[in-house]
């Protein structure tokens, strides 16, 4: 089961968040995962957008996007999930949520 975290991205910014996974021993090791982000309008669009996943050995997961990417999204309400899968096909969702995009002012 995922763990539900809505977030904010601001549009025309560069987008960067920090979570972590752990169990009841402490940090899973991410280092042998691969993993997959995308938001959408909502779930059954067919457009989505890629966010940028990194996974350490300290179950430090980080999503990232630059801002010549988060420029050209609307401002409004998505749905997002992190997946990440093991050396043995498995995926697992770790997280998901609402992402919402405030729209930028300054030009």
């Amino acid at each position: 089961m995922s763990t539900k975290l809505n977030l904010t991205m601001d549009q025309g910014s560069e987008f960067l968040n920090n979570f972590s996974v752990a169990n009841t021993t402490g940090a899973v090791d991410l280092s042998t995962f691969t993993a997959a982000s995308q938001m959408r309008k909502h779930y059954s669009s067919n457009t989505a957008i890629n966010i940028t996943v990194t996974l350490n050995a300290n179950g430090v997961v980080q999503m990232y996007l630059p801002s010549s990417n988060t420029a050209v999204i609307e401002p409004g309400r998505y749905e997002y999930d992190v997946e990440i899968t093991d050396n043995t096909s498995k995926t697992y969702r770790i997280i998901e949520g609402i992402m919402t995009v405030t729209p930028g002012i300054t030009r």
